[in-house]
């Protein structure tokens, strides 16, 4: 059971009738295991411990959405919401079981301060649906996975794709309403659609990773070097693309990929060659290599060179 979880299902479980509780702290039970289990468990005991455990589960991502309780009624789109719920409880069960695996992993290496950021994540996620920064892309330790700065099964990536479906499934039903001259229920369709915004998801990521990059520390001019010796003058701007001296055109592209280590990741030529680099803690230099085993380090040029 999870750590921030089992506090929620005792508070439930102790809000049972006093005569319960008095029963069960005479008879000896005292995990929520031992209540559900027990012959001599109260019914009142054992129905809020039955809701708890309905109801314990993941919390949603934020940003995803619900169904209106009282919208437009179709097969299609029960087929939609369906498939929609689905998908977003599959993320939601994902991301605490990455954060669970986090925290068993710090807490086994004895990592105190490693250990409280999880435990906090997950309390964090249970309250809010917030996705920890951090988990899209990485592995333990935040080091990072080889392949795009965002991968396409990342948490964010999937929850964007669900959202995208559900959009297409109401613009399908208008679409088919409209041919059937069923217009009154094609703009109800439209009117329930609008009103979930399901494309602010999209747009309020792409915010955030573009806010993040106008304050981002390796934003400036940049000496490169591969096995030692210096190739280019590179400028990494804050819209996450990048100029080279030699050439009067963007290159290549930069992403954070492991705010933990501060590591990023460099696309050049179309992804011909990936650059995975470490910036230090003075913020003058980038170690790292490319996935070809070549030894790259960037040094920052000062403003007044």
């Amino acid at each position: 059971m999870r750590p921030w979880v089992l506090g929620f299902w005792c508070a439930l479980v102790l809000c049972g009738s006093s005569s319960g509780l008095a029963q069960q702290q005479q008879t000896g039970p005292r995990t929520l295991e031992g209540l559900l289990k027990s012959d001599e468990a109260q019914k009142p005991v054992v129905a809020a411990a039955e809701a708890a455990a309905t109801d314990a589960g993941p919390r949603r991502p934020a940003g995803t959405v619900a169904r209106p309780k009282n919208g437009v009624q179709h097969p299609d789109l029960d087929a939609a919401w369906a498939d929609y719920d689905k998908q977003i409880e599959a993320v939601a069960n994902a991301v605490e079981d990455a954060i669970e695996t986090e925290l068993n992993s710090a807490a086994a290496t004895g990592d105190l301060d490693a250990s409280l950021k999880w435990k906090t994540a997950g309390e964090q996620f249970q309250k809010d649906g917030r996705i920890p920064d951090g988990l899209d892309g990485q592995n333990r330790a935040g080091k990072v996975k080889p392949g795009p700065a965002k991968p396409k099964n990342s948490y964010q990536s999937r929850i964007t794709d669900a959202q995208k479906h559900l959009a297409a499934a109401y613009e399908s039903l208008e679409k088919s309403l409209v041919q059937s001259h069923d217009f009154d229920k094609a703009k109800r369709i439209r009117t329930e659609k609008e009103g979930l915004s399901l494309h602010d998801f999209e747009k309020a990521i792409t915010a955030r990773e573009k806010s993040k990059r106008l304050s981002d520390p390796i934003i400036g001019r940049w000496t490169w070097s591969v096995d030692g010796k210096i190739v280019d003058e590179q400028h990494l701007l804050p819209d996450g693309s990048i100029r080279s001296k030699s050439s009067s055109s963007a290159r290549g592209s930069w992403s954070a990929a492991g705010t933990p280590n501060k590591t990023y990741r460099f696309h050049w030529d179309g992804g011909r060659f990936v650059d995975t680099l470490e910036l230090s803690e003075d913020g003058l230099s980038l170690t790292g290599s490319n996935q070809f085993g070549n030894n790259i380090r960037g040094k920052r040029i000062a403003e007044s060179d």
